[in-house]
């Protein structure tokens, strides 16, 4: 019963440990980070000149030709992708950067709750996924105990009754 209290108190979730991993590397290299997608938006989109800014300027010089050359219109709608793809770029950036605050007792709870994953999976030799199968197969297995102890115990006071009767 130990084994099974100590994995279902850790109320185990195979998504949760990829996502501390993620969230503490986050953490620990959180200035490089915010400094490199900073840069990389504005260089993106807010630059002078920008990526945003100059693929606009492209896509200018060759919409009104585009029309008298397939190449230059394969090019054109290149541009217009690339284009595309820096705004989404752009976006994403600003998500991230808008998200990248750091609590930093916050990523000391991150730390032990990893922590606690690893001494789990060192102790029983499983991955996460292992340990939910060997927390439920320790539920079943203390649950068919417990119903024996009650079987035993009707069985005993069958008996009993028996034993009576036969007085």
């Amino acid at each position: 019963e130990y084994q099974h209290r100590e994995l279902q108190g850790m109320g185990l979730d195979p998504l949760e440990e990829q996502d501390l991993a993620e969230q503490l590397a986050f953490g620990r290299h959180a200035r490089a980070l915010l400094e490199a997608a900073g840069k990389a938006r504005t260089d993106l989109t807010e630059g002078s000149p920008s990526v945003q800014l100059m693929l606009g300027g492209a896509e200018a010089a060759l919409a009104p030709v585009a029309e008298n050359s397939k190449r230059i219109d394969a090019v054109l709608s290149l541009v217009q992708e690339a284009s595309a793809a820096v705004v989404e770029a752009g976006q994403q950036l600003e998500r991230f950067l808008e998200g990248g605050v750091v609590d930093p007792a916050r990523l000391d709870e991150m730390e032990e709750r990893k922590a606690q994953y690893e001494v789990l999976r060192r102790k029983y030799g499983r991955d996460v996924n292992g340990l939910l199968e060997r927390e439920t197969d320790l539920a079943d297995r203390i649950s068919r105990q417990k119903v024996a102890g009650q079987n035993i115990d009707a069985l005993r006071a069958t008996v009993t009754t028996a034993q009576d009767n036969l007085a």
